[in-house]
């Protein structure tokens, strides 16, 4: 007989708490933020196939809390999350004992920070104070230590991933099965960091002397794995 199924499922979110603040007191600064996600199902199966799709995607929206002097100053940061997947399957009944189910999954990731260019200087502990913490640079007011950074991140992975099973069915429930899996990953990564404030600890990849008051770096990663089992 033919069978035709689906489902199709909607859940939206907001909250003015969204993350948890640096401030105990006032918790909702830049702290609002949105979730969407989405859900689609098909199955649809005859006398020797069956046929499956399924589909989700999930969306945030989210600003980064700040301390109430930040927030003050006019310091906004945001991040954008997204996450969708698109999984298929076949399987397909060759007689009694035999039967192949093949599979294809796609999932692709991406993780925004954006920021308004705002920001607050860092102040450390004089070195009249305490030379020790100067030097660390330990914030003077630990509960107000500044906004110093520009952070701006772009961040994509993808990953492929099809796959296929034989079975063959013996008697007393006794089954052998043979397959291959692969698994194709792709990651591209842009970081930038603007320290306009002296927030210092930006990273120097090539030890120069002094303090770099910038940082970028563009990371592209790719992957690859595959098996055959029986």
């Amino acid at each position: 007989a033919n069978t035709f199924n689906y489902f199709v499922g909607v859940r939206r979110s907001a909250s003015d708490l969204y993350l948890q603040s640096p401030s105990p007191v006032s918790q909702d600064l830049n702290n609002r933020g949105q979730l969407a996600s989405y859900l689609v199902r098909f199955a649809k199966s005859d006398e020797r196939n069956r046929f499956g799709l399924t589909m989700s995607h999930q969306s945030a929206d989210f600003g980064l809390p700040q301390t109430p002097q930040n927030y003050a100053a006019g310091v906004r940061q945001n991040q954008e999350d997204s996450n969708t997947l698109a999984l298929g399957s076949w399987k397909h009944q060759f007689d009694d004992k035999n039967d192949l189910l093949l599979g294809l999954s796609l999932q692709k990731n991406r993780l925004r920070v954006k920021n308004n260019g705002v920001f607050t200087a860092f102040q450390s502990v004089p070195a009249a104070v305490s030379a020790e913490l100067s030097e660390d640079g330990f914030p003077l007011n630990p509960e107000d230590p500044g906004s110093p950074y520009l952070p701006s991140t772009d961040l994509s992975i993808t990953q492929i991933q099809p796959s296929a099973v034989f079975t063959h069915s013996f008697a007393d429930n006794h089954h052998l099965k043979a397959g291959a899996t692969a698994n194709f990953i792709d990651s591209d990564q842009k970081v930038f960091i603007d320290d306009p404030g002296g927030g210092g600890g930006l990273p120097t990849p090539l030890d120069l002397p002094g303090q770099p008051a910038s940082f970028l770096a563009n990371l592209q990663r790719n992957a690859f794995s595959c098996g055959i089992f029986v």
